[in-house]
């Protein structure tokens, strides 16, 4: 996508939008103030809505908004002293149906933090999941249990390390 195609896009896709740079807009999105800025240069594009500042984020709610993202192309990320939503793809490879995922998923985000802090989940479908384990969770579980591993895993080799 160029930079003019993105333009285009994101006027007719959002509530309000005015130009914030060269390189950027702002705008409303799904109800949410958001900010879109592309570096032509660097191949990428990213739209995010500012959501708070670092220093009201405790231990406990910092867990739930990493989280938050796990399923989602979407994010949330710090940056400075500020929390955002975000999503972020390279420009070249941008479609439509990618921005109008991000735009939802952006919002969707700003609308549950401080909540429960997540978007719309993505489901992977890779193993296909048999009936019997789909209606009992199976692959989620599998998944965390992946996870789970995983962390462990991470855990052992650090503190064999130490």
């Amino acid at each position: 996508m160029k930079r003019l195609e993105l333009e285009d896009f994101l006027t007719a896709a959002a509530e309000t939008i005015r130009p914030l740079t060269e390189e950027g807009w702002t705008m409303e999105s799904h109800g949410v103030p958001m900010q879109a800025y592309v570096n032509v240069a660097k191949d990428r594009m990213r739209i995010m809505a500012t959501l708070g500042e670092l220093d009201e984020l405790d231990l406990g709610r910092a867990h739930h908004l990493l989280r938050g993202g796990f399923h989602t192309d979407a994010r949330y990320a710090i940056y400075g002293d500020t929390v955002y939503a975000i999503f972020v793809h390279s420009l070249s490879s941008l479609c439509e149906s990618d921005l109008r995922v991000g735009l939802r998923q952006v919002a969707e985000l700003a609308q549950a933090y401080g909540t429960d802090y997540t978007s719309s989940p993505m489901r992977f479908q890779w193993p296909r999941p048999n009936p019997e384990d789909a209606q009992r969770g199976g692959v989620r579980r599998r998944t965390e249990d992946a996870v789970k591993r995983s962390v462990e895993a991470v855990r052992r080799h650090r503190d064999g390390a130490d």
